[in-house]
């Protein structure tokens, strides 16, 4: 969990399979789940980050007695390295599908992956679980990820309202800054009607180059434009190189309020090193997430007590965040969708998960929603994020909304 290292996730994930030519379980009660991770590539944080905690819960799934309604059939993974691409994306979940015989697929899929991962579902009829993607463009498609709208674009700026209307915050026009792919674009155009619907101007419109070495240009160009305030979706690498460039040159003249890892991995800190994080992500800095650890849920305690043990006892990098505990309520919504439909029989699942709901007060919902439930968009229903603000120990504290809040906005310092 957290900074994982490589060598460390692909001993685990070769315990599983990866897929390539190993010999299948004999027995006959097993359910064949096909694990789409970016193993390499850029985005390979993404399945150190929540491949390691979704199969620390299959596993013990499997320990408990396994699927209850299917006899106690164990979940089988065969884990695919798509290598953090559109290309590996496709060629892998076909091949999972016609040679490895899955029955369903996960994955922490950003928007890129699952577009090219729809035609190979809406082929072949399998249905999939992505842990990341703010959106769905498959029937067969469900999604615990952001709504684009409701979850990544709507969050932030409400929660700069809030500053401005109940904490006094000088906040007139605002920069939109993101990572320039379909997401980032998307969640923009949503934020740039937010953000004048709040009554507050768009400063700018600022996509970062997925591709640059160095985001000093950003910082610059974000000077440049004068904004009040800066939100924006951002991948993890865009961020750390955004934070490093906003470390070098010292800027502190505007307050960031982003949605995405770029802002809200707890990897971050790790990255950054300590001087330079503390620098920047507790100055003038705060994060929309779905999760924050020290947040008051039992069932989120539990988890987070039983992956704390898993670190130690494996002797692998924390601390524990949101995309950690996405993985392991991805692999609780595995579990409910598998009982529900009694059988590993495509079209049952499809139908299954489409009526999963696991309710406030389950021991197996660690994220703050009132439920997880998918509606008609195969997105969920409830959309909760917090607002977070980092603390000079690497920690994370929810500020807002108030039912979840531990502390104070911290003031606004040049």
């Amino acid at each position: 969990m957290g900074t994982v290292s490589r060598r460390s996730f692909v001993i685990g994930a070769g315990a599983v399979g990866l897929g390539l030519g190993k010999a299948r379980a004999q027995s006959a009660k097993t359910i064949r789940i096909g694990m789409l991770l970016p193993i390499s590539g850029n985005l390979a944080q993404y399945a150190a980050n929540m491949f390691p905690p979704f199969k620390f819960i299959v596993d013990k799934i499997n320990a408990e007695g396994g699927i209850k309604s299917m006899n106690g059939a164990k979940i089988e993974l065969v884990v695919a390295d798509n290598a953090s691409g559109s290309a590996g994306t496709a060629s892998e979940a076909r091949r999972l599908v016609t040679q490895e015989k899955v029955s369903f697929i996960a994955g922490p899929l950003v928007t890129s992956e699952m577009l090219a991962l729809v035609p190979v579902l809406d082929e072949y009829k399998v249905p999939a679980l992505s842990f990341t993607s703010g959106d769905s463009r498959s029937k067969y498609l469900f999604t615990i990820g952001f709504h684009y709208e409701k979850g990544y674009a709507a969050p932030p700026v409400d929660f700069l309202s809030y500053l401005v209307k109940e904490k006094g915050r000088n906040i007139r026009s605002v920069a939109l800054v993101y990572s320039n792919y379909e997401a980032g674009q998307q969640i923009a155009n949503f934020q740039e009607k937010l953000i004048t619907a709040a009554g507050m101007t768009v400063a700018a419109r600022i996509p970062v180059d997925r591709t640059a070495q160095d985001q000093t240009s950003t910082i610059l160009r974000i000077k440049s434009a004068k904004p009040d305030a800066v939100t924006g979706l951002l991948l993890t690498r865009e961020g750390v190189l955004m934070h490093q460039a906003r470390a070098n040159l010292r800027y502190n003249d505007t307050t960031f309020v982003g949605c995405g890892a770029g802002y809200a991995d707890v990897t971050l800190w790790h990255e950054l090193g300590p001087k330079a994080a503390e620098q920047v992500l507790t100055r003038n800095l705060f994060a929309t997430s779905g999760f924050v650890s020290g947040i008051d849920l039992p069932a989120a305690k539990q988890v987070l007590a039983e992956l704390q043990h898993e670190i130690d006892a494996k002797k692998m990098h924390g601390p524990i965040g949101h995309y950690q505990i996405w993985g392991a309520q991805g692999a609780r919504l595995l579990q409910a969708g598998l009982e529900l439909a009694g059988s590993d029989d495509r079209d049952a699942l499809t139908a299954a998960f489409s009526k999963v709901k696991i309710a406030e007060g389950s021991p197996v919902l660690y994220l703050p929603r009132k439920e997880l439930a998918f509606g008609s968009d195969n997105c969920l229903t409830d959309q909760t994020a917090l607002a977070l603000q980092w603390q000079p120990d690497g920690s994370q504290q929810a500020l807002w909304p108030a039912r979840f809040s531990r502390g104070e906005p911290r003031s606004f310092s040049k």
